[in-house]
């Protein structure tokens, strides 16, 4: 197995200066010798031991995400948003360097998982998703000042980083659809009232 000494004897330079390239830290190396140290890793084949350069930074390169369990009888379906979410979610992390670490945690007291992960440095951050109104783990993590963004709202009067869909206009062009259609007797089926993407829905429904 090629080592680190093999691609700086055939870039033709020092094992520091190979370390500097391999961890970006190129400030003070030419072009020319960052783009030979580079060839030489792909002749020799070398691969970088990421355990021990994430140790040495302190960094996991990993991003915590909850996987819970879907409950699938024989008419019900997968929730195709969230399926989307979770493949782009980790087509982003990839091509920033990073990767998901999926995990379990109970719906009803899911604080000891992330608090383990977190003392553990498991985790550089998390992504939440499936948020609820004065969300738990949200609270949790902004009290820990932890990184994490989350997949929908939970309480806007506190400061945290989210994304979310606009379901009260999506709702509402739904139900300005049907009206135009000539119907007047329009139900709608909302979800849990700890939801605030819910709630949003069903404000959206009430405008249309």
């Amino acid at each position: 197995m090629p080592t680190i000494k093999d691609v700086a004897r055939e870039a033709g330079v020092s094992i520091a200066t190979v370390s500097y390239v391999l961890n970006d830290k190129t400030e003070a190396i030419s072009e020319e010798t960052r783009l030979r140290v580079w060839a030489a890793v792909e002749k020799t084949g070398y691969r970088p031991n990421i355990a021990a350069r994430n140790l040495r930074s302190s960094k996991s390169s990993l991003i915590g995400y909850a996987w819970h369990e879907v409950a699938l009888g024989q008419d019900s379906q997968g929730n195709a948003v969230l399926d989307r979410f979770t493949y782009a979610m980790a087509r982003s992390a990839e091509a920033a360097g990073y990767h998901i670490l999926t995990f379990t945690a109970p719906r009803e007291d899911p604080l000891p998982v992330y608090d383990e992960l977190i003392r553990t440095g498991r985790v550089d951050g998390f992504v939440i998703g499936s948020t609820v109104r004065d969300d738990p783990t949200v609270q949790f993590l902004i009290e820990r000042e932890f990184p994490f963004v989350s997949f929908g709202r939970a309480n806007e009067a506190w400061d945290f980083r989210w994304v979310d869909t606009d379901g009260a206009a999506g709702t509402a062009l739904a139900v300005e659809h049907l009206a135009g259609l000539g119907h007047r007797r329009i139900e709608m089926a909302a979800g849990d009232e700890d939801s605030l993407s819910g709630n949003f829905r069903v404000d959206g429904y009430r405008a249309g």
